[in-house]
C-alpha cells in the first residue's frame, strides 16, 4: 500500500538537512504520532519516499510513501490526514501528513 503525503522539510535552522535528499527516491526512519518517544525508539519503521518536483518555498511537497518492510506494517499509521515525522538518526528532518490513499 502506498500513499500520497505533503512532506515538509525541516530548514537547517530547524535542526534539518542543509538540502532536500535529491530524489526522487529517499528512505528513513519515521516517527508516527500513535508511537510514544519510547515506542518509537523500540519499534522504528522505515518509510521509502518518491518524491514528486521540487519543495516549494516552505520546503514542502509531495511524496508516494509506503512502509519498507509491508508485510507487518499497522496500516492505519498511513491513513488520510495521520502525521509523522522522518529522521536521520536522532535528528528530526521532515515532517510528513498523508493526503490520501493511492493503490
Amino acid at each position: 500500500m502506498r500513499v500520497l503525503a505533503k512532506i515538509r522539510w525541516l530548514k537547517p535552522d530547524e535542526g534539518g538537512r542543509p538540502a532536500p535528499p535529491p530524489g526522487p527516491r529517499y528512505s528513513t526512519v519515521a516517527k508516527f504520532e500513535s508511537q510514544s518517544d519510547h515506542q518509537w525508539q523500540k519499534d522504528a519503521r522505515s518509510l521509502v519516499l518518491n518524491v514528486e518536483g521540487t519543495p516549494d518555498g516552505t520546503g514542502s511537497q509531495t511524496a508516494w510513501v509506503r512502509f519498507l518492510a509491508e508485510a507487518d506494517a499497522p496500516a492505519d499509521w498511513l491513513q488520510p490526514q495521520r502525521s509523522f515525522d522522518l529522521f536521520e538518526g536522532s535528528r528530526k528532518v521532515a515532517e510528513g501528513r498523508v493526503l490520501e490513499l493511492g493503490d
